[in-house]
């Protein structure tokens, strides 16, 4: 159905088979699983999420046992990224996994938290999602205003999906 979306790499392909291993029944008695890779890599923009929003569409009339989102991005549009988990969040719990393969950084770090299981390969990273704006002397912080929203959003999806909520604010604000 996706064929520009299945990219398989030994490290997630024995992953969604330990996935589908943990969450199934036995071999002899086991029913077709569907597990559909979606790639969510390169820039958090408009683009990636009228990209995700489509995919839901597309597979949200189906069945299906798993999406597994491949996470490798460095960010980019707090405005994208807060689109793609209005989308993320409305596929079930239990059948959304974010696995990390390199990098969730920033956007990517809130994208990831939105699904119901988090997974990294060995060596990814996740994290520093502060605000920064692009100033003449270079990256700068973003204050408080700025700062609020984003950490709520972290708070309430590091509640919903029952990772550690301390952890999840001190993405945002360093002296967290």
């Amino acid at each position: 159905m996706f064929p520009e979306m299945y990219r398989v790499n030994i490290v997630f392909l024995l992953f969604a088979l330990g996935v589908a291993a943990f969450i199934g029944t036995p071999a002899e008695a086991a029913p077709p699983r569907i597990v559909h890779v979606i790639p969510v890599s390169g820039e958090v923009d408009p683009g990636m999420a009228a990209f995700i929003n489509r995919v839901h569409r597309e597979i949200s009339d189906s069945e299906y046992d798993l999406v597994i989102f491949e996470i490798d991005t460095f960010g980019g549009r707090v405005d994208s990224a807060f689109q793609i988990v209005d989308t993320l969040i409305k596929f079930p719990r239990e059948k959304s996994i974010a696995f990390v393969e390199e990098k969730a950084i920033s956007a990517g770090a809130l994208i990831a938290l939105s699904c119901g299981t988090l997974a990294m390969a060995p060596g990814a990273t996740i994290g520093d999602t502060a605000p920064i704006a692009m100033t003449q002397e270079g990256p700068q912080l973003m204050g408080e205003k700025f700062q609020s929203p984003i950490r709520a959003k972290f708070r309430a999806l590091a509640e919903r999906n029952g990772f550690p909520v301390a952890m999840a604010e001190a993405m945002v604000t360093p002296e967290k």
